[in-house]
């Protein structure tokens, strides 16, 4: 699926600072009506480019049907196509990559959606996950043009659980010695991303799949297998960068990273 990208130009940001030649990368699929009222946003969630969140939420015959609507998928901020640590040149690159919120994403999003399209109603917003926080952002700031929204898994505000969860993931990557405050180059911090997995795999699936043994749907025979055949492969893959940025906090002050993705 290819990805389109919005220039933003100097983009204020919530926190004070400005991401330079920010772009917004984005996908699209169905057609928008001559009344441009069958608008579909499906915000990305964490780890997630759009294609991931398209493949996943939307098709023919489903809730999400192409064929029935106009549903843009927007990137958020440090997810590998929009601007993120690993894109953007210096002085902003990797660990310098500017605090961005879900005020900022969605912000964001509404000038991809009025600037490039005239688009002025939305059906929905629904996502999951952090997609699903930037669903209730969507809610709040722009009720007057968001019709209806359907956040899955999700919340408009991160619970002190889920922070110290997250924490837990953070301390994971980054006491890797190859983690290097986030400037590392080739040699990528592959023990504290597999940690992470690790911690992940008791949150991303509740404890009757466990019990049940539906890890073996899978392919593993074993809880570690399926650490290492799902959680390890899921992570490795992803872009790295964007982890240094998912901080624990307010979902209406920092982008939030909860499950995968």
């Amino acid at each position: 699926m290819e990805h389109a990208v919005f220039d933003l130009g100097d983009f204020p940001l919530q926190k004070g600072s400005v991401l330079p030649r920010a772009e917004l990368g984005y996908t699209t699929l169905g057609e928008l009506n001559d009344a441009r009222d069958n608008v579909v946003v499906c915000p990305t969630w964490f780890t997630a480019t759009p294609s991931d969140t398209a493949q996943w939420m939307t098709g023919a015959d489903r809730a999400l049907d192409p064929g029935r609507y106009f549903i843009i998928v927007p990137n958020h901020f440090g997810a590998a196509v929009s601007s993120s640590p690993r894109n953007t040149p210096p002085p902003f690159d990797r660990g310098r990559f500017p605090h961005v919120t879900t005020y900022d994403n969605v912000v964001a999003q509404h000038r991809l959606l009025t600037e490039e399209f005239g688009i002025e109603r939305i059906r929905l917003v629904s996502s999951w996950s952090m997609g699903a926080c930037q669903t209730y952002a969507w809610a709040a700031l722009h009720p007057e043009m968001v019709q209806a929204i359907a956040p899955i898994s999700g919340s408009a505000r991160t619970a002190d659980f889920n922070k110290v969860f997250l924490a837990g993931n953070i301390r994971a990557i980054t006491s890797d010695p190859d983690w290097n405050d986030g400037f590392y180059g080739d040699k990528v911090p592959i023990r504290g991303v597999k940690a992470m997995a690790a911690l992940y795999a008791g949150w991303g699936f509740s404890e009757p799949f466990y019990r049940q043994e539906e890890f073996r749907a899978f392919g593993a025979s074993t809880v570690e297998e399926f650490i290492d055949y799902f959680w390890d492969a899921f992570f490795i893959k992803c872009d790295l960068h964007q982890v240094r940025r998912q901080r624990p906090a307010r979902a209406d002050v920092d982008v939030v990273a909860q499950r995968p993705g």
